[in-house]
Formats: structure tokens, C-alpha cells, sequence
């Protein structure tokens, strides 16, 4: 029946209301393929219909292995949102924290800033796939319209799925908004259903972030490229594994960080507009500490698909790294509009205000990212670093006590260092000191000495380290002020500043 009233009251009933259109379209009852289904509404206050959030999609299958079906629309619909220009598509991890949250429509929609939600179902029956769709008002609480397909399952069916879908959504909003805007051209990745599904659940397992989800992510991955040599997504899953892998010290750096980078460059010679592939080299460069070449990438990838969270995370990320702290803060706002739940992006964004002196507005997004995930040390050590920068020593104490962040190395027991030579304590300074193990952190070592007023101790310790890490990186060019005010005017403060870009691969003179 068409323009019947349909209040959503929650996500849960959302999935009821959806799981009930599913299963008409196994009975061949309304709504035809194609029918819209259009509601009205008085509208309450605003968020922005250009904000669009797809919610994970219900797998009505009783198979467990069938859920590749609804994990691969969802994640290509993301992707195919995120190239359109006036789109604002939150990211794949903001909305799967919201599954089965019971959740209203506007709930979700104001927790995500988002206008419109996008929620559906997928069935696989033998050799068919079933699927339905519902745009969402998250104002008006109402649906917009509604969707089903009941098609031969194959790579071309999903395909010509997601296409349409993409389509009916954009129509949706050209006609309250005037978006003026052409559709991407989108294409078909694979004609190989295997490889679909393995490169789908290699996706899965990486998403995981556990060693044994990214080594058997590899695993798949190769076996996807193994079926089609062609296959893009699996070849940039497979760099984007590697490349982590090396990342959290999972795998030797001289062996999988050549294959990550040649994976990478296969992905991007099958297809040159791949943003994907071009954020995957990104990553790498970045890891392998290459900033200039890891900014290109990255550049190019938002260029080519506007949404893409994970690009602009990534981007402040190594902004920051690369001395660019405005333009970091700027990619780190958008990441956090983006995907609003991930504790990274706000944590990356947490680091941006601090590069940037601001650090009652680091602080708190310091404490968001604890609400988000509470281990997250990281957030702990950059509201230890806030409140030292203003001062605040007494909290800076608080923040840093008992914590380890493995990136830094012992950039976290430096720091509380550092706030007990403020707090004229030298003693327990010297009782941290003594326990920060110079051949694991000599530049950490030497920050303290500096602290102390050890100077010449502090340029040995600290330029014994040929390369440094990143932690070494962002203190020289951005943080502990008042320690480095203590030693510029030394002569060997600028070869301490050239060692930190070289590092980097930056230009001489590229930081100012």
C-alpha cells in the first residue's frame, strides 16, 4: 500500500518493520520492486539531510556464512555514497557501534549528526539474493521511501544493486535539497562471487585488529587476488593488512613492508582513481615514515571520494607528523564529523588542538575518547601532555600515573618525569628517570635531562638516536614548550630539529 504513515520508533523496530518487508517480497506481496514507499511529515529540529548514515544491514539468512552478502552491500554502498560531491556519508565503524542499540531514528541521527538514515535487509535463497531498503527522515522520525530486489545472485547483481540504490538516494535528496550533482561512474570490481566473499570477510577479520584477525585477513586476501589477479578491494585489503601487520609489530618490516608497497601500486595501476588504493599507499607511507609521500597519497584519495573517513583520520595524523598543525586540525574535524564514534579520530583530533595550543580543547576531546573506549591510554598521556602545557601540573600527575603507550615508547613516563621536575620533586623525577631504559627510549631519557637542566647530557642522550620514532617527531615541533624554550639557543637544538625531519623524509626547512 502506498503513502501509508510508517513512525519508526527504533532501530530494533526499524529491523522489525524492514524483516517484515523482506519477507513479503519472498511472498510476492507489496511493495513491487522499484515502488517508493513516501511519507510527510511535520519537521522538528534540524540536522542536515545531506548527512547520510547507513546502518548495518540485517542478514535474514539462516546461513552464518551468508552474512558476506549483507557485510559487502553495506560497505559498497558506504564507498559508493562517499564519492558524492555534497555528501557528508558517516563512516562504516560510527555505525556499526549502533547496532541492536535499540535506539530511535533522531537519536541515532543526533548522536551521528546525521539527517538521513539508511537501513535495510538482506536474504539468500539458493542462487537469489533478497534485499530491502528504507531511507529514513531522522527529523520527521518517518520513513521516505522503501525498496526491494529479488535478483540471481551474482557479482553483476550486487552491483547493479548497490548502483541503484546510490542512484535512489542522491534522487532523493536532489529533490528537497537541489544538489546539482553528477553520479560517479561505479564499477563492477569482480565477476568472481569467491572472491567477493573472500575479500568481504577479509574486511571482517581485519576490522578486528587483533593478530589473528590480520594475519588471517592476509590469508584471504590472498586467496581473493589468487581467484581474480584483477580484483581491486582485495588487492588494497591486502596492503592495507600488510601494512598493518608491520604497524603493530606483528611481522618483520624488511620482509611484508615491500609486499604491502607493491600490493598498493597493483591496486593502483588496475585503476588510478581507486581511492581506496591511493589511502592504503598513504597508510603505508606513513608507517614506513615517508610524511611528504604519505600527505600525496592522501591527498589524492580525498580528492577522488570526498567521505572517506579513515583518509582524512590518517591524514592529521601524519599532518601533525609532517608540521602542518593547522591543516592536521582541519582533516582531524572532518574525521571526527565523519565517524563521530571512533575513539582514533577523536583522539586524533584531541592531538590536533594540542599542536595547535589548545589545550583546554585537547583535554576534552582527551575525555570523549575515554567515554568512547575507556583502555584508551593514548587519551590519557595527550590529557597528561594539556594539562602539563597550561601547568596544570597536579592533574598532569593524575593523568600520566600507572600508564604505558606502547607508539610512544616511553614518552608517557618522560612526561611524568617532566611533571615532577615542575612540582620541584626531583627525587621521584629521578626515581622515573632511573627506571626509563635509555637503549629502549634514549630520546625519552634525554627530554628529562633537559628537564633537569642536564643539557649537554640531554643533546647526548637524545642524538644518540639516528632515526626517530613518532612520539620524538610531534615533542620537537610541537609540544613541551617550556623544555625546549630552556635549550634553542644551543647550538645543537637545530640538528635536533634537522634529525626530526630528516626522520620524516621532510625537506630541510619544511617545519616552521
Amino acid at each position: 500500500a502506498k503513502d501509508r504513515e510508517a513512525r519508526i520508533s527504533s532501530s530494533s523496530e526499524l529491523g522489525t518493520r524492514l524483516s517484515t518487508l523482506a519477507k513479503s517480497t519472498l511472498s510476492g506481496s507489496d511493495p513491487e520492486e522499484g515502488e517508493v514507499v513516501s511519507i510527510d511529515s511535520t519537521r522538528t529540529p534540524e540536522l542536515d539531510p545531506r548527512a547520510v548514515a547507513v546502518l548495518p544491514f540485517e542478514n535474514l539468512s539462516r546461513a552464518d556464512d551468508a552474512d558476506f552478502l549483507a557485510v559487502g552491500l553495506h560497505n559498497d554502498l558506504i564507498t559508493e555514497l562517499s564519492k558524492v560531491p555534497g555528501l557528508t556519508v558517516i563512516s562504516r565503524n560510527s555505525v556499526l557501534g549502533l547496532r541492536e542499540t535499540g535506539k530511535t531514528a533522531p537519536q541515532i541521527g543526533r548522536e551521528l549528526n546525521a539527517g538521513t538514515i539508511i537501513g535495510g535487509t538482506v536474504q539468500s535463497a539458493g542462487n537469489r539474493v533478497r534485499m530491502t531498503a528504507y531511507l529514513i527522515d531522522a527529523v520527521a522520525d518517518v520513513h521516505r521511501w522503501g525498496e526491494r530486489y529479488d535478483r540471481e545472485l551474482s557479482p553483476e547483481t550486487l552491483f547493479a544493486i548497490q548502483s541503484d540504490l546510490t542512484q535512489r538516494i542522491v534522487e532523493s535528496l536532489q529533490s528537497k535539497l537541489g544538489l546539482d550533482q553528477e553520479l560517479p561512474v561505479g564499477k563492477l570490481q569482480t565477476e568472481d562471487l569467491e572472491a567477493y566473499r573472500l575479500n568481504t570477510l577479509g574486511r571482517m577479520q581485519l576490522d578486528q585488529r587483533t593478530e589473528s584477525g590480520i594475519r588471517r585477513a592476509v590469508e584471504l586476501f590472498e586467496q581473493a587476488v589468487e581467484r581474480d589477479p584483477d580484483y581491486v578491494p582485495a588487492w588494497v585489503g591486502l596492503a592495507d593488512a600488510l601494512t598493518l601487520t608491520v604497524s603493530y609489530g606483528f611481522g618483520e618490516p624488511e620482509i611484508l613492508g615491500p609486499r604491502a608497497k607493491a600490493a598498493g601500486y597493483r591496486a593502483l595501476e588496475l585503476d588510478p582513481d581507486s581511492a581506496e588504493a591511493h589511502a592504503s599507499l598513504g597508510l603505508f607511507y606513513g608507517t614506513i615514515q615517508d610524511g611528504p609521500a604519505s600527505v600525496r597519497q592522501l591527498e589524492l584519495a580525498i580528492q577522488i571520494q570526498p567521505s572517506y573517513a579513515d583518509a582524512h583520520n590518517w591524514m592529521s595524523y601524519f599532518q601533525n607528523l609532517s608540521g602542518r598543525a593547522e591543516k592536521a586540525l582541519v582533516s582531524a574535524k572532518r574525521a571526527v564529523e565523519l565517524n563521530p564514534l571512533s575513539a582514533e579520530a577523536v583522539s586524533n583530533l584531541s592531538l590536533s588542538f594540542l599542536t595547535n595550543g589548545d589545550c583546554e580543547k585537547a583535554i576534552i576531546e582527551a575525555d570523549h575518547v575515554k567515554e568512547l573506549s575507556p583502555g584508551w591510554t593514548t587519551a590519557d598521556f595527550y590529557k597528561g601532555i594539556g594539562f602539563y602545557e597550561m601547568q596544570r601540573y597536579a592533574e598532569a600527575k593524575s593523568a600520566l600515573s600507572d600508564i604505558t603507550v606502547e607508539w610512544a615508547g616511553l614518552g608517557a613516563e618522560a612526561t611524568l618525569a617532566l611533571t615532577h621536575v615542575a612540582l620541584n620533586d626531583e627525587v621521584l623525577a629521578r626515581q622515573v628517570l632511573e627506571g626509563i631504559d635509555p637503549d629502549r627510549d634514549a630520546f625519552a631519557v634525554g627530554m628529562v635531562h633537559f628537564a633537569l637542566g642536564e643539557v649537554e647530557t640531554g643533546f647526548d642522550r637524545c642524538l644518540s638516536v639516528d632515526h626517530f620514532g613518532e612520539w620524538p617527531i610531534l615533542a620537537v615541533h610541537h609540544l613541551y614548550r617550556e623544555v625546549w624554550s630552556t635549550v634553542k639557543d644551543h647550538p645543537l637544538f637545530e640538528e635536533l630539529v634537522r634529525r626530526a625531519s630528516r626522520s620524516l623524509n621532510l625537506p630541510q626547512g619544511e617545519y616552521s
